[in-house]
């Protein structure tokens, strides 16, 4: 089985690992990451743990992890739990925001249940894609509160955040397109253009 395969198959313990490395890393002065920031050496590298996610009963279906370094947390889209863990990095401690749609869907040979996937740190704000019901969803990045959502077309792949122009570009693959959303107030999100 190839790499990617194999990945997929993987219980969802080897993303939150990824994650938490890559929070590990430091980022320089300027807020730039680079590999400089990283330790070099193999002591120094931060430490690996597992967490295991609360209602996860086999492997979760997502498409990407946020690291918010100003916080110091990652964000983990626990798709077919209909919610997004939020692990502190330092400590392991675990919070939650619940109540996400989720839907079962044929995929990849069999049936699996989605709902949020994808996330991207926004400043204030983090933004979560959700596959069940086709939203972006603004989450107070702080109080971990709920914000207004916005339903696409069709289901969101890669959210990543813009912040010169204080937009979210969202991959749709479905119909083949990049979704772009104004988020200048994370109250009022709208489809540019």
């Amino acid at each position: 089985m190839p790499l990617l395969e194999r990945w997929y198959d993987e219980p969802m313990r080897n993303a939150v690992l990824l994650g938490l490395f890559v929070v590990g890393c430091a980022s320089t002065p300027s807020g730039i990451e680079t590999q400089e920031a990283c330790p070099r050496d193999p002591s120094a590298a931060p430490r690996r743990r597992a967490i295991d996610l609360p209602g996860a009963s086999g492997p979760l279906s997502l498409d990407y992890l946020a690291v918010d370094r100003a916080r110091g947390r990652v964000w983990v889209p626990a798709a077919g739990t209909g919610r997004v863990d939020v692990i502190d990095a330092a400590s392991g401690a675990l919070s939650e925001v619940s109540g996400f749609a989720t839907i079962e869907r044929e995929g990849r040979g069999g049936k699996r249940l989605v709902g949020p996937s994808s996330a991207t740190v926004a400043g204030d704000f983090v933004y979560v894609g959700n596959r069940a019901d086709s939203a972006i969803c603004a989450i107070d990045a702080t109080t971990l509160s709920r914000g207004p959502c916005i339903a696409l077309p069709t289901a969101p792949d890669g959210v990543q955040w813009i912040a010169t122009t204080r937009e979210l570009w969202v991959t749709t693959p479905k119909d083949r397109s990049l979704t772009v959303i104004d988020a200048k107030s994370a109250t009022a999100l709208t489809v540019s253009g």
